[in-house]
């Protein structure tokens, strides 16, 4: 009995252990079964298709009349129906309230709309992605994006800037039109202005051209319509281009007005309840669409190209929350699983899979177990690497830093001896030479000159860098600074045969506040890449101002020139360090692409802006941008500085230095040449020109240190006594390298006033040498 009960509770046990393991497999092929079926679905294995079934519907969203559209895109159906063969189509003009309406109750087929309202359709009803974007005919040229247009009335006393608009009417069509409302909306958005609250939104409905109308008679401000609409208006008559002005232009070929960044061009969506093989042949008719088909010349379009991304839209519509973004969206299950149906269905295979096969392992958590230890130790290596990849990074950057710091610190040490080889050579030049001689040292001038532009170039670059550009605020009158700027290039202009002029507009300002030498850095690159990039034509400076309000201004320097141009491929690298528009340019014109990186440097610290328009082989306009603070006084109120007008120049330095007299010294000109004679072995016409320019240097020197003055920069003032000091005492003038040297070790801040006297002391007595 005993042996019996043994036997039975064996072979109990073998049987329980078998009808685990089958009910493993039976649980994994069901899974596997029921996942199968459910990917089933998915195919559609035939499609047939019965020429007496109703037309397939094409919703097309009209942004003028319903006759308008339907005129235009009518001959869409006709062509589908023919490619296709046996089945109908029919297009039907909707606007955005009924296009909605459509959608959601399935009386269309087929989605033609803007990108903005196929991403809110989208959300609220489940589309699928689209089949195809739209490819417009646009001055005879392709274009797959569109954009907004940011307009007023061609009147002075309008909006000018975008930042202008606050509080401001503006007419669109509607909230849901990406083209009449939301690109532009968008561009408020980025400078800082909240449409829903900032400005007064007038929303006209459909067609674009009542938003013009509202605009036109003065019940709005501002309109917003999408590219394309004013040209329209323009080719029918409806409206004069002169009437109009456009606001944050962008100039992108071939869009004549622009204001915002361009978006991707219409989608065709096929509705879920369509047939896949219906889709498929709908697609491949748009595809095979060519321009030259009566078709594509009938609707005025180009064709349809692969379907286009629109995330840049949707971004968009989330920063200006509209429809669906206004609110949190709930999170749905079925919202999941429509979008992520596949990757579920692969991952529940995958699951199933992995649990049957721990399941049969008797070994799986010791395996787990070992695979986590190795992820871990693989996550330390990667940690390490990290922080070995950010060190290097700040060594590297640190690196960069001190290179630059060096280079900005190394500026005087290294113009001076350029400056001092070409004074010698300046001296040279006025002694006798033969023809062959002259000729080496016009080529050994150029040189310097060219090596000391590159180093000047190199050197403010790197003084940027490294933060170590400081801009002036000092009085100074804005046209005769840029005149002077153009006539420094007069005469290379008129060996070019080059014609240079420049022009101020009406309410050009003229006293103001700012840097004037920077402004000279600036205008001195731009016409001096005008004149060595123009053959033959010329080259127009323009000042302008573009907006005004009390105290300050917004001015405009452009430099238009008739040279070679600048292809597009060249643009967005132009003002790149080191970059030109083509290499081989370097060796026929020479440079070496700081310029315009250091020009946009320069401007972008006056929190101004620089842009370029230009076409190969026509010509190319700079135009730099930046704001002014207007000084209407005509002296500073401080007692200190009364004696000197602010900015006057050398000629007004002297008359406004006292008759103070040179006492402690009856150093003269005739000692100091002689002893400049005795010292140097030079001879007297040799040693006579030398001391001559050198007083002249110093003279503007003293004259820059009194002005420098004015804006109490003392490190400044001190940098330049130092460059007196260095000066004069290469050249024997003991009394002014000794009282420069004095002023030099004026440090401390209750000695700026004794700094004063010192100037005006060492400025009179070069004056008298002078003379």
């Amino acid at each position: 009995m005993k042996k019996e009960i043994l036997r039975h509770g064996f072979c109990d046990a073998i049987f329980s252990k078998r009808k685990k393991k089958i009910n493993y497999l039976r649980f994994f092929f069901l899974s596997l079964f029921l996942c199968l079926i459910l990917l089933g679905k998915n195919i559609d294995v035939s499609a047939t298709f019965d020429s007496t079934d109703p037309p397939y519907t094409i919703g097309i969203l009209s942004f003028t009349t319903k006759e308008e559209t339907f005129e235009k895109w009518g001959a869409l159906e006709t062509y589908l129906t023919e490619e296709i063969g046996e089945t109908n189509f029919q297009v039907k003009p909707l606007y955005y309230e009924e296009m909605d309406e459509a959608v959601a109750t399935n009386q269309i087929d087929f989605v033609f709309t803007n990108p903005a309202h196929y991403i809110a359709l989208s959300k609220d009803n489940q589309l699928p992605g689209p089949m195809a974007t739209l490819i417009e005919l646009y001055h005879h040229e392709p274009q797959s994006a569109f954009g907004g247009v940011i307009f007023t009335k061609a009147d002075p006393e309008a909006p000018q800037t975008l930042q202008s608009l606050r509080g401001k009417r503006i007419s669109a069509v509607s909230q849901n039109s990406l083209g009449g409302y939301q690109a532009a909306a968008y561009e408020l958005v980025k400078e800082g202005l909240d449409p829903s609250r900032d400005v007064e939104m007038i929303f006209t409905g459909m067609p674009h051209r009542l938003a013009v109308k509202e605009v036109l008679e003065g019940n709005a401000e501002v309109g917003f319509v999408r590219t394309g609409v004013i040209e329209s208006m323009i080719a029918q008559g409806l409206v004069q281009a002169e009437d109009l002005q456009i606001l944050n232009p962008q100039h992108k070929e071939p869009t004549l007005f622009l204001s915002t960044e361009l978006y991707p061009e219409w989608p065709f969506v096929a509705l879920p309840h369509v047939d896949p093989m219906v889709s498929k042949q709908v697609a491949a008719a748009l595809f095979s669409m060519e321009p030259d088909s009566i078709t594509a010349q009938e609707v005025g379009i180009y064709g349809f190209g692969i379907p286009s991304s629109y995330l840049n839209v949707e971004e968009m519509m989330r920063a200006l929350r509209v429809p669906p973004f206004d609110a949190a969206q709930p999170v749905r299950a079925i919202d999941i699983w429509t979008q992520y149906r596949d990757v579920i269905l692969v991952a529940l295979v995958l699951g199933l899979t992995l649990f049957v096969y721990n399941g049969m392992k008797l070994h799986g958590g010791m395996m787990a177990e070992k695979k986590n230890r190795e992820l871990e130790a693989l996550m330390t290596q990667l940690e390490a690497a990290q922080v070995n990849l950010q060190q290097a990074k700040e060594e590297a950057e640190q690196a960069s830093q001190v290179k630059s710091q060096f280079l900005a610190n190394m500026s005087h040490e290294i113009r001076t001896p350029m400056n001092g080889i070409i004074g010698f050579l300046t001296l040279l030049e006025e002694t006798d030479t033969n023809q062959q001689q002259q000729e080496y040292i016009d080529d050994i001038k150029t040189s310097s000159k060219t090596l000391l532009k590159l180093i000047n170039d190199i050197l403010d670059l790197s003084k940027m860098e490294a933060g170590k550009v400081e801009l002036e605020h000092i009085s100074y009158h804005l046209p005769s600074t840029i005149q002077e700027t153009v006539e420094v290039h007069r005469h290379w202009a008129q060996s070019k045969e080059v014609e240079l002029s420049l022009h101020f507009h009406p309410g050009f300002p003229q006293q103001v506040n700012g840097d004037p030498m920077r402004l000279f850095q600036i205008v001195n690159n731009l016409v001096s890449n005008a004149i060595k990039f123009t053959e033959q034509g010329q080259v127009t400076v323009h000042g302008r101002v573009k907006e005004q309000e009390e105290g300050t201004a917004t001015v405009e320097i452009s430099v238009q020139d008739t040279g070679i141009g600048i292809s597009e491929e060249a643009q967005p690298t132009l003002f790149d360090a080191f970059s030109q528009a083509d290499s081989s340019n370097t060796r026929k014109y020479g440079g070496t692409g700081l310029g315009l990186a250091i020009t946009r440097d320069l401007i972008k610290r006056m929190n101004g802006t620089i842009d370029v328009h230009s076409k190969l082989g026509e010509g190319s306009t700079f135009r730099v941008t930046f704001p002014v603070e207007i000084d209407d006084e005509e002296a500073l109120d401080s007692d200190l500085l009364s004696p000197l007008p602010p900015n006057q120049g050398v000629a007004n330095s002297q008359k406004a230095i006292t008759n103070e007299t040179s006492a402690g010294s009856e150093e003269t000109r005739e000692s100091i040449l002689e002893q400049l004679i005795k010292d140097t072995g030079f001879d007297r016409t040799t040693a006579s020109s030398l001391l001559e320019e050198g007083i002249q240097s110093c003279f503007e020197l003293s004259a820059t240190a009194l002005e420098t003055f004015q804006s109490r920069d003392l490190p400044k003032v001190k940098e330049q006594l130092h460059a007196i000091k260095g000066l004069a005492g290469n050249l024997r003038m003991t009394s002014i390298s000794q009282w420069a040297a004095e002023g030099e070790g004026m440090t401390k801040k209750e000695d700026f006033q004794n700094l004063h006297p010192c100037l005006l002391k060492i400025h009179h007595r070069l004056e008298e040498w002078q003379a």
